[in-house]
């Protein structure tokens, strides 16, 4: 899965011990162990600070991004003129019933 930056993450239960110590992606088992290591508790949620294609950094380490599970997507804000430019449409907004 490829996270965003500002996703809040955790530790994913479900990894396996091949997850956490096999080199990946060029360099991040180190990162990994790392973090593990200072950073292991499985309920503790940790925001992403950079997100690339299979790792992620979270308190200054590059970790792959197997290990762990997303617990909440950012909300991201937005006016109406950008979410008009995104959809490439004008949009009216109107109140619930």
């Amino acid at each position: 899965m490829k996270f965003q930056v500002g996703d809040k993450v955790k530790i994913n239960t479900q990894s396996t011990i091949e997850d956490f110590t096999k080199n990946h992606w060029g360099g991040c088992q180190i990162g990994t162990l790392n973090f593990i290591q200072g950073y292991g508790d499985i309920n503790k949620e940790f925001i992403v600070e950079e997100s690339y294609d299979r790792y992620v950094r979270l308190k200054g380490r590059f970790v792959n991004n197997n290990i762990l599970q997303l617990v909440e997507k950012v909300k991201k804000e937005m006016t109406i003129a950008e979410i008009e430019k995104e959809l490439g449409y004008s949009i009216k907004i109107v109140k619930e019933k």
